[in-house]
Parts: structure tokens; sequence; C-alpha cells
């Protein structure tokens, strides 16, 4: 699902170089172009990909989703699904 996007106030106040985004949309393959987003197999599939093409470094950010769970319980928990077997 693309998603419109708009940086600054919440308001209509916004001016300035940002103010010719708004109304703009981050689309699903912007999304997945830049970003391991799914289940835990796709998510490997990509990061796998990425090694392939010989990136020497990715930044990996976790968001855990999970509400019974704590921030740092959660980074670990994906850290661990997306781990080398």
């Amino acid at each position: 699902m693309d998603v419109p996007w708009c940086r600054g106030p919440p308001d209509d106040s916004t001016t300035g170089p940002a103010s010719s985004l708004c109304g703009q949309t981050i689309t699903d393959r912007l999304v997945d172009e830049y970003c391991v987003v799914g289940p835990q197999a796709r998510c490997r599939d990509r990061l796998q990909g990425w090694h392939d093409t010989g990136a020497a470094t990715l930044a990996l950010v976790p968001h855990p989703v999970r509400p019974t769970e704590s921030y740092i319980d959660g980074v670990r928990r994906t850290l661990a699904a997306l781990s080398p077997v």
C-alpha cells in the first residue's frame, strides 16, 4: 500500500523545500528497494541477496512490533531470527 508522505509540521504551515514533497507517496517499490520488510524467510532472502552483491555494510534497524515485549527483547528476537543458520 503506497502511503502519502509529508515532512514537517502536521498543519498547513509547511513551507520551503520540503513543502514541494507533501502529497507525494512512498511506494511499495521504494520501500522494497531500501528496506527489509516481511516474513522471516523473505527478510533473510533479501539480506542474503544484498550480501551476494558484495555489499560491505548493511544498516539493520529492527522495529519490533509485538506489544507485549520490550524493545530490547524485540531487537534480540529479530536479530536471532535473521541470523545465519
